[in-house]
């Protein structure tokens, strides 16, 4: 009887294959691609808000040179327009110890220098 019991047939030998179930540790490599694009767009993100602040603080700084700029200016024409006024001219100028010039020369040439 021992010896019926090793003799296989065909579809005692198919039964016994053994298929292993899919299990998660067999989709791995799945895992490890959503790993990898979340991990790529994360850092995606990072690069972008970097970016993104960092042109915010050039704007910035932009905005507060435009403001020091139209300050100046806005003092430069108030001091032109000071200057515009002869009496104010005069008062600054004998402010500086300037003193009027008396009896003014002016020197031109007979002939024109670009004749000779």
């Amino acid at each position: 009887m021992t010896h019926i019991n090793h003799i296989r047939t065909p579809v005692t030998e198919h039964a016994a294959v053994h298929h292993e179930p899919l299990s998660v540790s067999g989709l791995g490599w799945v895992n490890g691609a959503l790993a990898a694009l979340a991990l790529g767009a994360l850092v995606f993100y990072v690069v972008q808000a970097n970016a993104l602040a960092a042109h915010a603080w050039q704007m910035r700084d932009a905005q507060e040179q435009l403001a020091e700029a139209r300050d100046a200016r806005t003092a430069l024409v108030a001091e032109q327009s000071s200057f515009d006024n002869r009496q104010r001219l005069t008062a600054l100028a004998a402010d500086l110890g300037m003193v009027p010039a008396a009896d003014i020369v002016y020197l031109t040439p007979e002939r024109p220098v670009a004749a000779r």
